[in-house]
């Protein structure tokens, strides 16, 4: 199999090996605090029932998984690869706001990579390049597929396109903005095709160039162009773009799954991940970052309101993130979301049972029952459909 300008398939995957190391980075930095506990924004390990890790110890695993990063772009050594895997879960267990789907499916890429599946094949065969190779492929597959899946709603249409006509381009005529706002179901469409273009081998070229279009639009989205939020996500762009095209550009050999043993299992674990468990997300049961639902304004907003005679007991940082809403009396109410990227400079993972974690952080402070209030609420805003809670409901 001959890959892009003649290269073979390994050398191919080598590149691949490199940019998942090489923009993974680039996250990292971006979001330095989000991989540290020494912040102001709480942890939300995987279990209550786990250790804290302390301060010093978490620096130091970020610091080693930054370094391994680096030193897998130039070597490619089993305990280097195994040492990264390891220090990447423990990280992952000890915050559930690091499960961002950039991390997640870099996280996937570096599993298949770090692990060729030696026990499948004779070292270096072609059956076990092609095993891996297609594996990678069903990944990046998924990912747009169901992205595009996710964004089939209204709210995607009246909130994420709405911004996009008008913070991207201008458009401020209500009129304007009532006929063109449906053809937004456009864009989940492109995602879904794209998806199946990369898929069939005749058309897998101009999934490619719809992919790259795709992801230098996102990138113009999110830059002070747009709306000027979430700059950690800038380096994935990039690297979907390098990804479509050493994955699938000229790429004409249909995606197989094949192998005994590991190589069987691997790919039964992607379909898995990739394609079924996502499924669950539309009954509740698995979670919407892990389902790749991206800017789909399927999940929730979340808040916390506290009296105005209790706001001494807060910490002073948190008045910059305070919503404001004009005529508002008795307390301020604090943005989950707003709090995280601008402590974090990634979103709130948006789970309740992360958000019930970072409320409990609030219910030590002495505060009055009355006086404190945590809610959830239904996109759009407007409906007002919410659920609200106090630190009794949550010991209950």
């Amino acid at each position: 199999m001959q890959g892009i300008l003649g290269l073979p398939i390994q050398t191919r995957i080598t590149f691949i090996r490199k940019t998942v190391s090489l923009f993974f980075l680039a996250g990292i930095f971006l979001s330095f605090k989000l991989w540290i506990s020494n912040r102001f924004f709480p942890l939300v390990p995987v279990s209550g029932n786990l250790p804290v890790l302390p301060h010093a110890v978490n620096y130091g695993l970020a610091i080693l998984l930054i370094l391994l990063l680096g030193i897998n772009l130039f070597l490619e050594r089993r305990v280097i690869n195994f040492s990264l895997i390891l220090i990447l879960l423990i990280l992952l267990i000890a915050d559930q706001n690091r499960w961002h789907p950039w991390v997640y499916i870099y996280f996937l890429l570096l599993i298949l990579l770090c692990f060729p599946l030696q026990s499948c094949f004779p070292p270096q065969s072609i059956e076990k390049q092609l095993n891996l190779f297609s594996c990678l492929q069903l990944i990046i597959i998924g990912v747009y597929i169901w992205s595009g899946i996710h964004k089939l709603n209204p709210n995607f249409i009246n909130i994420t396109f709405y911004n996009i006509l008008t913070n991207l381009f201008w458009f401020k005529s209500p009129e304007l903005l009532r006929v063109i706002k449906p053809f937004g179901y456009f864009i989940p469409v492109v995602e879904i095709g794209i998806g199946l273009a990369l898929y069939f081998p005749q058309f897998r070229n101009i999934g490619v160039y719809t992919a790259i279009i795709t992801h230098l639009f996102i990138l113009i989205y999110l830059s002070p162009l747009g709306i000027n939020s979430n700059s950690a996500v800038y380096p994935w762009n990039v690297a979907m773009i390098c990804l479509a095209f050493l994955l699938f550009y000229k790429v004409k050999d249909k995606i197989q799954i094949a192998g005994q043993g590991i190589g069987q299992l691997y790919g039964i674990a992607i379909i898995l991940l990739i394609y079924m468990l996502p499924i669950l997300n539309f009954f509740g049961y698995w979670d919407h970052y892990l389902s790749f639902s991206l800017y789909s304004d399927k999940t929730k907003a979340y808040y916390i309101a506290i009296g105005e005679k209790e706001l001494l007991k807060i910490d002073k940082r948190l008045a910059t993130y305070f919503l404001p809403i004009k005529g508002l009396q008795g307390g301020q109410i604090i943005d989950v979301n707003k709090w995280c990227l601008g402590e974090l400079n990634v979103p709130f993972y948006p789970e309740s049972r992360v958000f019930k974690q970072v409320a409990k952080t609030f219910c030590t402070l002495g505060i009055q029952e009355d006086q404190l209030y945590f809610l959830e609420f239904e996109l759009p805003l407007e409906k007002g459909k919410y659920t609200r809670f106090t630190c009794k409901d949550l010991k209950d």
